[in-house]
């Protein structure tokens, strides 16, 4: 049985670190499955066992995108499996023109939030990829938040799907946790972190100006890049908390302030599954999170799609997407209670998402990519 797996790269974004954790964890041992990027960026993984087919998005995008079909179609594989979209469209429409695999797709996104913001482009978009992802034999969903939200956006339903959470390596999490980082803060001060790319999506000016409303001392470590973060630090300014919050960039290792941090925050507008609320609660970070799709439901333990200003679900705070006095209220609520120091609290959210461990994750997708479905 021979078998490839295609992504845009590995690096920096959250499908990028899931293939890298799986190819290095397991699925590289195995010499009839070849891992293709698109681009040749590797900061996740140290593995050199790739080939690039080059799909840069650019006036040679079609010529190129030709090519890498006939690459893949010479290669004659029994099974296909892509993560992202580039990626899928390029593999169904391998099937498309003849390709005798079976073709399995990764979505790693809720539609609902690119279909939303873009009007007339974006239905287009869904149009095209309807189309197109109906010659899918396999789809698989990161989460069940994320399947519903497929179904609500697109025609054709999947012949087939499954569900497959991402995986976590959790012991080389602790090891790198225990690493010293000069820039960790030790302070008597309620710590907040906030782990993202600094973009509109995220929404970390909701976060800033939930904060400004707080009277509790704290500080919050910002880890991430992006276009939003000189807006960002001047919203800041502007809300007087300037002093509280540390922009430090991106991480390559972020465990570290995991461990260091009483609460989780993230406020964006929609997930996939959430790699970095998993990391989070594995190191019991209180997570206060918008009650977005896809994911952050599901994580933390709350079982309806609609809620007032916020809701102390099992494992944590969800507030409605785009609320920031909502999301203050449950910071507020939490911190009268002192949740950040209630030992068993922050143990039972540790162990709620120890069942997402790369060697149960693994063996799922290596299944999948190997036995078929």
């Amino acid at each position: 049985m021979k078998s490839a797996i295609i992504i845009n790269s590995l690096s920096r974004g959250g499908a990028e670190k899931v293939v890298s954790i799986l190819w290095d964890y397991k699925l590289s041992n195995d010499e009839n499955l070849d891992l293709y990027l698109l681009k040749d960026e590797v900061s996740y993984s140290a593995t050199t066992r790739y080939k690039v087919l080059r799909l840069d998005k650019d006036i040679f995008f079609p010529l190129k995108l030709i090519k890498a079909i006939n690459s893949l179609l010479k290669s004659k594989y029994n099974i296909i499996q892509s993560h992202l979209d580039v990626p899928n469209i390029l593999n169904c429409i391998s099937k498309i023109i003849g390709g005798k695999h079976s073709c399995q797709i990764v979505h790693c996104v809720a539609y609902s939030n690119s279909s939303a913001n873009s009007g007339f482009l974006a239905k287009v978009k869904i149009s095209s990829l309807d189309y197109i992802f109906k010659y899918a034999d396999l789809h698989i969903f990161k989460s069940e938040d994320m399947y519903k939200d497929y179904l609500a956006f697109f025609k054709n339903r999947p012949k087939k799907y499954k569900i497959i959470h991402n995986p976590y390596d959790f012991v080389s999490m602790d090891t790198q946790a225990n690493e010293t980082i000069i820039t960790a803060k030790k302070t008597n001060r309620i710590k907040f972190l906030i782990v993202c790319r600094l973009t509109k999506h995220k929404s970390v000016d909701v976060a800033l100006k939930a904060l400004s409303l707080s009277d509790i001392d704290y500080e919050v470590n910002v880890l991430g890049e992006g276009p939003e973060l000189l807006r960002l630090k001047n919203l800041s300014v502007e809300l007087g908390i300037a002093d509280k919050i540390s922009f430090l960039g991106f991480k390559k290792n972020p465990y570290v302030y995991y461990k260091e941090a009483d609460y989780y925050l993230s406020a964006s507008q929609a997930e996939g599954f959430p790699n970095t609320l998993v990391e989070a609660m594995y190191f019991g970070c209180i997570p206060i999170h918008s009650n977005c799709i896809s994911g952050p439901r599901e994580l933390i333990g709350h079982n309806s799609d609609s809620i007032d200003s916020f809701v102390n679900a099992k494992y944590g705070y969800l507030f409605n997407v785009g609320d920031y006095k909502g999301m203050y209220e449950a910071i507020k609520a939490s911190c009268s209670k002192q949740d950040y120091l209630c030992d068993k609290y922050q143990a039972s959210i540790s162990n709620s998402v120890k069942k997402y461990s790369v060697s149960e994750i693994s063996t799922q997708y290596y299944k999948v990519i190997k036995d078929d479905f």
